[in-house]
């Protein structure tokens, strides 16, 4: 998995059902608020058996699903 902060490259993941470029397929992006910086960030799971189950914690605040490949 890996975060991301730029919005527009999260919907374009999600306009194309998970695929950008060569990188390989996006099962699911999870928005979430970053306590960190404050800002939202897109948690990126390439793995369809590791999509975790949304978990607000001290760092991670306000989680919900932004895109889940159909």
């Amino acid at each position: 998995m890996s975060t991301i902060e730029n919005k527009a490259l999260a919907d374009e993941i999600a306009a194309n059902n998970g695929q950008y470029k060569d990188d390989p397929i996006v099962y699911a992006i999870i928005k979430y608020k970053n306590v960190f910086n404050g800002g939202v960030c897109y948690k990126l799971v390439y793995n369809l058996a590791n999509i975790p189950e949304i978990i607000a914690s001290p760092f991670v605040l306000y989680p919900e699903y932004y895109f889940r490949r159909k």
